[in-house]
Formats: structure tokens, sequence, C-alpha cells
């Protein structure tokens, strides 16, 4: 831990080369940061390729938040979260903490099992009620003979018992390309349908078309249709959305990609409809040093006349260390925000197939009025997306099946910072969000 706090202490030093001097707490070297991250950590920074087989597995540690407080011109610890594996590198438990009072409070501990395949068959998570940790949900999954996943079953804990919430049931073609995800809900001891999604893939099994539909009481009704385009590394370049609305399909939004020549992300461009033409909306760049790590990222919003700077986040990493700092655009200069750092250790390299894996969820805007949109870095087959406060109190979840982004929206929430999780059918995030609600 010390070397890798060496390590961290240059990067950040090279990150505030331009700022004014001021030192992190001697403490975080004893840290680690939240924003958890996908279980391996895959060499390739495309996050819209096909599935492909990794050379080297790099799996998360422990993670350390810090909030900069430009009051006093100290950097304060906020969260961390630290990671077990099992003998075949899978993640087996997450434990999540808060500082608070001057000490670390547990907040929620989630724990994972596998079958022989190591594919997940239960995730319970569990929160903690200032006494011990008590039961909030368990999730079980189903398998069929080529240990594609067919179901998952979410229970939340009620009183003294589970109690079926909700489950998803996916059906395969022959290349077990899913083709349908089925979305139901357990209402007064029946499973109800909910929303159903049908895929439709490209010679390259790359989806191509996505159609979501919602249940009504006569039967299924359009909501969506995703139409999605990809070069020639299959990455995926553009996605179109067209709403159904008033018995035809209208366009809805437009998310345009590009790579560079070694097929990282080097920008996305969401646009909206506005009835005419698609207008600009929110742009991400990226950068990346010559090893395709990530070194920066900028988001700008539109305001009708051009670009305005929103935060740009500064990466440093080696093999086994990666720090971020983020800055946010206070309208005329860019002002210290928050700083993450993230420890790793290297295993043998993994022969199963893993979606090519993206270092964050991207989430805009953020700050936010409550109304947020968040892009998965990866293609999974099954989305879920959660948003906590600092308390682990969840105030909101949805799944996204083979979707790129979810749009949320939070009303008549406090003002502060919560925490979105993720997970992509392959790997777990966390990011986190200030609200702001005017």
């Amino acid at each position: 831990m010390f070397l890798y706090t060496l390590f961290f202490l240059f990067f950040l030093s090279n990150l505030l080369a331009q700022e004014s001097a001021s030192s992190l707490p001697n403490s975080i070297q004893k840290q680690n940061n939240w924003n958890y991250e996908n279980r391996r950590k895959s060499t390739t920074n495309n996050p819209y390729a096909s599935e492909r087989l990794q050379s080297t597995s790099i799996l998360l540690d422990s993670i350390n938040g810090w909030r900069f407080d430009s009051t006093t011109m100290v950097w304060n610890a906020s969260s961390r979260s630290s990671y077990l594996y099992d003998a075949n590198d899978n993640q087996i438990s997450e434990l999540s903490q808060v500082w608070s009072g001057g000490a670390w409070v547990n907040s929620e501990l989630s724990t994972t099992t596998y079958n022989a395949n190591n594919s997940r068959t239960s995730y319970l998570t569990t929160a903690w009620n200032g006494f011990a940790w008590a039961y909030k949900s368990l999730d079980s999954f189903t398998y069929d003979s080529n240990n594609e996943q067919t179901r998952e079953l979410y229970r939340t804990w009620e009183g003294s018992g589970w109690v079926n919430s909700l489950q998803f049931i996916n059906t395969y073609d022959a290349k077990k390309n899913v083709t349908n995800f089925l979305d139901q809900e357990w209402k007064q001891s029946a499973w109800v349908n909910t929303q159903q999604n049908t895929y439709t893939f490209d010679g390259n099994n790359n989806c191509s078309l996505e159609l979501i539909s919602v249940w009504s009481d006569t039967g299924w009704t359009n909501l969506s249709l995703s139409i999605y385009k990809y070069d020639a590394n299959n990455n995926r370049t553009r996605d179109s959305v067209v709403a159904w609305r008033v018995g035809a399909w209208a366009n809805s939004s437009l998310l345009v990609y590009t790579f560079d020549v070694n097929n990282n992300l080097t920008s996305f461009l969401f646009q909206e409809w506005n009835r005419t033409l698609f207008v600009n909306s929110a742009l991400y760049t990226f950068t990346y040093d010559s090893n395709n790590r990530n070194k920066s990222l900028l988001y700008q919003t539109w305001n009708d006349t051009g670009w305005v700077n929103n935060f740009k986040d500064s990466n440093a990493s080696d093999s086994n260390l990666e720090s971020q700092l983020r800055r946010i655009w206070d309208g005329n200069k860019y002002v210290r925000s928050d700083s993450i750092i993230r420890y790793y250790h290297q295993v043998a390299a993994s022969v199963a197939p893993i979606i090519g894996v993206a270092r964050n969820l991207t989430i805009y805007p953020n700050p936010s009025s409550g109304d947020f949109t968040v892009i998965f870095p990866n293609i999974g087959r099954l989305g879920i997306v959660e948003v906590y406060t600092v308390l682990g109190e969840k105030i909101f979840g949805e799944r996204a099946f083979l979707s790129s982004k979810v749009e949320i929206r939070l009303n008549n929430i406090p003002n502060g910072i919560y925490f979105v999780k993720a997970y992509d059918g392959n790997n777990y995030y966390t990011q986190k969000i200030i609200i702001g609600q005017n």
C-alpha cells in the first residue's frame, strides 16, 4: 500500500502542477475509494465492441473517494469500497462505507455466489442498520445448458422473509444472441408483464435493432425503437432512437460516437429532436496516453450558440493504481471538486469472453436538477441501474436490457450527493452524481 501511495502522490502532483499548492491529508495513504468498477479491467478502452478474449486481467482491490473543501483548502475523505475474490478471481464481496463523524461507517455489503462455470448464481445485498447487517435484496440467476442466463429473480426482504418483486426472462437464438427480454412484476400472487425488449442482430452478431414495448390491459404497445450502426471494427458509432407517438414513429434522440485508430472512444455527441432537426445537447471528449489508458475527459453542454464547459477529469495510472481528479467549471475557471484513487492487482489471464470495459459510467448532466441520463460503457445482456443516498438508501431502480442508456427522473429529493450503481451483465460500476434542485 505504501508503494501505491507513492505512485499516487506522484500522479497527483502532476495533475495539480498548474494549480496553487495544497496538501492531501496524510490519511490518504491508508484509504481507498468508492466508485466501484468492473470486476475485471479489460486491456481495451473500446466500450462498444463485440465480445473478445482478454490477454490480461486486473482485479479491483479498493477505491477511495475524496472531496475538496474550497473554504479550508483541504481534501476530506468521503467514501470507500473494498473487494474480495475467490480462487477463480470472481468477486465475492463488496463493502461500501462512508466517512461520517470522523470515522468510517458501514453502508452496504454485497456478496455473490457462482456455479462451476463461474456464472453468478446469487447476489445478496445487505445494509448496515447501526448494529448489524440487515437483508435488503436477493438476486437469483438461472442458466441453460449453454450457460446462458435465462432468468433472474429479484426479491426483497420484508419482515421475516423474501418476497418476489421482479423477474427477467431471456430468449436466445442459435448464435447465443438474446432475441427477447421479458420484464415481469409480482402482483397479487402472480407475475404480470410490464415490458419486453426485442432484438435483431447483424452478421457480426452486433445488435442492430432494439424494440421496446410496454404492457397494457389489451396487450403490448410500442414505446421506442433504437437503430444501431457500427464501423468495420464493430465499434458502435450511432444510436438513433425513435419514439412511438400517436400511432407512428417520431424522431427522439441521436448519439454519435467516434474512435481513434486503436479503437479508443474519443467522443460521443448526444442530440435531441426539436420537431424539425436534431440539436446538440451534450458532448464528451476523451484523450489517451501511449498505452491507450484514458488520460482526460471533458464534458460540455450546448447553450444554443456554442459548447459550454461543465467539468473535466484528469487521469493518471500504472498497472496497479489509477487516480482521477475532477474539476468543475464555475463560469470563469476550473475549480477542484473531488479525487478518486483505485488500487488493483494483476492475475492470470481470463479465457472467458468479456465485453470491453471503459472506466466509468457516463452521467449527464452532472450536477443535475434531478433529471439525468446514464450511459453504459458496455453493451451487456442485462443492465441494472440504481440510485442510492450516501447512507445506502436505495431511491431508484430500473432494468435496461442491451440498452446503452437509461433516462432517470428524480423529483422532490433533497439536494446533495448520490451514487448511481449499475451492472451491465458482466461488470459493476458506481458513479457519483450531485443533485441540486432548482
